[in-house]
């Protein structure tokens, strides 16, 4: 049986708006983000460069942290597997994938998309992925006007991973130290932990074949196994790097 699920391929350049997607932010509004950012962008040009790159990087692991808790984010894994005794190879095996705050016209979630490269159907000799990767760019864009330039220091690079018991990692470092000089570069190390609960329900049909004397000829047994798996993220944790 193959695995469900393709690996995930790295995209650079998502906006705030994209990642608010990206991260099911189901329940909050881009434009309460930025006006949150906006509030703060005349602030910003009276800090030290340190001290901005710092802002940027720990207002962008809070928000990830507080964002990926949130009850909408919980993904529920379906799957019911019928197999036949007489068969080698299962009759059927249905999977279905669902976020608890609806995955919405157009919308990508990235959990559910991690969610799906790691997950492990009952019938794969493989138990579940070796981890799903992905990089993107998180900024505020003002388009004009007063702060413009501030707004453009509130920006942070985030590298983003999930293990096979669906744990989250993500690594959020600023986006204004040059390349040449790795020892300026403010990073921030989000871990957040995984809670999973599996329910599994098992049935089985016993089927016979009988000849005209009434004689069992053949007998075989249809088992049907529904396992559902119900995943959420606990409160992660910031450390520096």
């Amino acid at each position: 049986m193959k695995k469900t699920g393709n690996r995930l391929k790295s995209e650079e350049g998502a906006s705030l708006a994209a990642a608010l997607l990206f991260f099911v932010l189901c329940g909050v509004g881009a434009s309460i983000i930025l006006a949150a950012a906006s509030s703060t962008a005349g602030k910003m040009g009276q800090l030290p460069a340190a001290d901005q790159k710092r802002f940027a990087v720990e207002s962008a692991a809070a928000f990830l942290r507080d964002e990926l808790k949130d009850d909408k984010n919980v993904i529920t894994v379906k799957e019911i597997l019928v197999e036949d005794s007489r068969m080698s190879e299962p009759v059927s095996d249905q999977i279905s994938f669902s976020l608890a705050g609806g995955s919405g016209e157009g919308r990508n979630s990235l959990l559910e998309s991690y969610v799906r490269a790691n997950y492990g159907p009952l019938g794969d000799a493989v138990p579940g992925g070796d981890g799903s990767e992905k990089d993107l760019s998180v900024s505020l864009n003002s388009g004009s006007g007063a702060g413009q330039e501030d707004l453009k220091k509130l920006k942070a690079d985030i590298h983003v991973s999930m293990s096979s018991d669906y744990g989250i990692t993500a690594v959020i470092s600023d986006a204004e130290t040059d390349t040449d000089h790795p020892e300026d570069l403010c990073r921030r190390k989000l871990t957040v932990p995984s809670k999973v609960q599996t329910d599994t329900d098992v049935s089985v049909e016993h089927n016979e074949t009988k000849d005209a004397d009434g004689n069992v000829i053949e007998e075989w047994t249809i088992t049907t196994t529904t396992q559902t798996t119900t995943i959420r993220w606990e409160r992660g944790t910031i450390e520096e790097m």
